[in-house]
């Protein structure tokens, strides 16, 4: 992989990483299913705000 492609691929982590706060797995999952343009499911209890669960899913 090119050093281009690891600052971009970086990037979309971080911007993924702003929104799914402390969760290193769903930020991972997230990330993978954005690149092979896949659908996300992100589930989590608002009791425990630490805990989320990820689905993903291929499209149609």
């Amino acid at each position: 992989m090119s050093d281009e492609a690891r600052q971009k691929l970086a990037a979309v982590r971080e911007e993924v990483a702003k929104a799914v706060v402390g969760q290193d797995a769903a930020v991972t999952s997230v990330t993978i299913a954005l690149l092979v343009r896949g659908h996300v499911l992100l589930q989590g209890c608002p009791v425990w705000p630490r805990r989320c669960w990820c689905a993903l899913s291929r499209p149609p």
